[in-house]
């Protein structure tokens, strides 16, 4: 029995203290689970994301800031953007070419590179990646400006665009913005560029005068036929003069 002399508590008080006490045992879970500073989480100092990621990264940034102790802050690099092409650097490049109207060594210094690499390039031939990328954004900004035929074309591309400078200089220093800002939009008809046959593309392709002897046998190239003729002397008969 308690003694209620020595230990004055009432019967409410005794309520109380029992419905604390599951309180304050539930305060010491939580204090004891705290975050140590060695063991937060810890982020990359730096993440390259594209457009569409980063709300989701700074989502996770502020989880990241608000439980960590010794959290560092995420840096966000934008992705440099690219033009989506459906389009072969083969089916760029013809069409380009009656686009423009610009001969292959103009076409070729667009993208500042020889002529021969250019003609490479119509043949089927590796193009690296930064070439096919000027490549598409040229096209995109001729196709936005064009004037209905390849003539009228060519003398925008070779006219005064201001300060000096023609708008196929424009399009040498990948200025494409600009190009299109100052020549503006011009007679909507649909691309030339369509999806060839294998015949229309070599019906199509750059004509190489070199001979390709790769793929001939030894064989054959051993055969009279190929050889040059030997040069053949001739004999001149002389006549004596008699006096």
């Amino acid at each position: 029995m308690l003694n209620t002399a020595r230990f004055p508590f009432t019967a409410a008080s005794a309520v109380v203290v029992s419905m604390l006490a599951p309180l304050e045992f539930a305060q010491a879970q939580v204090d004891a689970f705290q975050v140590e500073p060695e063991r937060s989480f810890k982020s990359s100092p730096s993440l390259r994301l594209s457009g569409g990621e980063l709300q989701v990264a700074a989502w996770r940034q502020g989880l990241l800031t608000s439980s960590s102790a010794n959290s560092s802050q995420l840096t966000f690099e934008l992705a440099e953007k690219q033009v989506a092409t459906e389009h072969t650097p083969v089916e760029m490049i013809q069409s380009f070419r009656k686009l423009s109207g610009l001969t292959w060594a103009q076409l070729a210094g667009i993208f500042h590179v020889s002529s021969r690499s250019l003609f490479m390039w119509a043949e089927g031939r590796p193009i690296s990646a930064g070439h096919q990328q000027a490549l598409a954004q040229s096209l995109a900004a001729l196709n936005f400006v064009d004037r209905g035929s390849d003539e009228d074309n060519r003398n925008l591309l070779l006219s005064d665009a201001g300060n000096g400078i023609t708008y196929y200089q424009l399009l040498e220093n990948s200025k494409y913005e600009e190009f299109t800002t100052l020549a503006g939009p011009g007679n909507k008809r649909e691309p030339l560029i369509k999806k060839l046959s294998k015949e229309a593309e070599a019906h199509n392709a750059p004509k190489n005068l070199a001979v390709d002897f790769s793929g001939i046998s030894e064989e054959i190239l051993d055969q009279d036929s190929l050889r040059p003729e030997p040069t053949k002397l001739r004999r001149v008969k002389t006549r004596k003069m008699t006096g």
